[in-house]
């Protein structure tokens, strides 16, 4: 554990070794416009000009953003910019001395608007631009989306948000999950652990999902060994160990304002923070092999949204899979 937390050390964790190919980790060109704390926007220009719609795109909130940008052509954002969109990541980054208090509506009503002024300015968008803007999240980037598009429709902003993408985005928590019987645990007082940290160690987090599966890392480490001699399969198992233990640590203030109400409350199938006021069209992709957001999680979007439209689309595979598969990356 000791021995990964040097990756933290290391910004966005574009690592270099000599047994890795320079395209293994290699990002797509970007810029930066706005920083603030930990938190820095980036922008992706589009492929074709002029953009015909722009992507703003939340990442989760535990690990570093870059599984939406891995190289070797197996990038999300790679092919959005390729399809003619601009993207607009937001990299929440490793919380320090600013993320001190940093709650829930200091990141979406104070920081995320502070940086959309930002990028209106860098961005060929304007804040009320006809062309289509899609507000994407990833994982509890996708809470984070839907609790910023909230924010939006309550409060008449002038923001144009077209239609609202959440991918693998827990919803309802009140299933067998593991992760769920775990935090709903009567003796554990999530509100009091969490005011004995500054922040929740990274550490802590990995070793919580490691022991979803025990054997899923034994078992990964036996596959790389059966297929050592395929380069496409080993550069990608790679990619993959590389980021899964390049970890972020958490928020104390953001792990009581979110993930507390979440997982304690099942607020987000509750209309969290006037959710349920959305009217967007909205589309959410998941997983069927999903150990850490179940199906049934997922889905529960639409009764949790009742005003908006929604396309559900299912995957084969795991959390990530989604994310990571051809079929996303070309089709969805």
């Amino acid at each position: 554990m000791r021995a990964l937390g040097l990756l933290e050390r290391i910004p966005n964790s574009r690592l270099t070794k000599p047994w890795l190919s320079s395209e293994l980790l290699e990002a797509s060109p970007s810029r930066v416009v706005f920083r603030e704390g930990s938190l820095q926007v980036k922008i992706y220009q589009s492929h074709e000009t002029p953009a015909r719609g722009q992507v703003l795109l939340f990442p989760s909130l535990i690990n570093r953003p870059y599984i939406l940008d891995l190289g070797r052509g197996r990038s999300l954002i790679g092919a959005l910019v390729r399809s003619g969109l601009e993207v607009v990541l937001f990299d929440w980054g490793q919380p320090g001395e600013a993320e001190r208090d940093l709650g829930l509506s200091g990141l979406i009503a104070g920081r995320v608007p502070r940086a959309l002024t930002s990028v209106h300015a860098a961005s060929e968008f304007g804040e009320s631009d006809e062309r289509p803007r899609t507000l994407m999240g990833h994982c509890l980037g996708g809470n984070l989306a839907l609790l910023f598009a909230a924010q939006v429709e309550i409060s008449n902003s002038s923001l144009s948000l077209d239609r609202l993408v959440c991918l693998t985005t827990p919803i309802d928590t009140e299933n067998s999950a593991l992760l769920n019987t775990w935090f709903q645990t009567p003796e554990w007082d999530p509100h009091r652990f969490a005011q004995s940290l500054e922040t929740i160690p990274w550490p802590l987090l990995q070793a919580s999902f490691l022991m979803l599966r025990p054997t899923m890392t034994p078992r990964r480490w036996l596959q790389f060994a059966r297929h050592l001699t395929e380069r496409d399969y080993r550069e990608s198992w790679l990619q993959m160990e590389i980021w899964s233990n390049d970890n972020i640590s958490f928020s104390s203030e953001l792990f009581k304002d979110l993930l507390v109400p979440m997982y304690r409350d099942n607020a987000f199938a509750k209309g969290f923070r006037s959710i349920d006021r959305i009217r967007l069209p909205v589309f959410s992709v998941a997983a069927l092999d999903d150990h850490i957001v179940p199906i049934e999680s997922s889905r529960a979007l639409k009764s949790a949204l009742p005003l908006a439209s929604h396309e559900f689309y299912e995957l084969s595979g795991g959390h990530i899979g989604a994310v990571l598969s051809k079929r996303t990356r070309e089709k969805i």
